[in-house]
């Protein structure tokens, strides 16, 4: 199984990976777009909501916005995470 109600978007567009980040925390990652889902969020902590994702046309960058955490940001198509809020913590 994986995330049943979620925030999604695809990965690198050299793969079929999609990404879900579900209310109550986390990012997961489905390297193949269905099946098995693996946790994606190292450096996410595990307690807040994705509330959206987006990836850059190439799905290198990929963009993580939550319910009041603000932003994390990926260089690598959602496999680690770091804070990118600059001072808007409370978007």
């Amino acid at each position: 199984g994986g995330p049943a109600s979620a925030e999604k978007c695809r990965g690198p567009s050299t793969s079929s990976a999609i990404l879900a980040g579900p209310e109550g925390g986390s990012i997961y990652r489905s390297a193949t777009g269905i099946g098995k889902w693996q946790h994606s969020d190292n450096g996410v902590p595990l307690d807040i909501d994705i509330t959206s994702l987006a990836a850059s046309a190439d799905g290198g960058m990929v963009y993580a916005g939550t319910g009041g955490s603000g932003i994390y940001i990926s260089t690598d198509g959602g496999m680690n995470w770091r804070d990118d809020n600059g001072g808007a913590a409370n978007l």
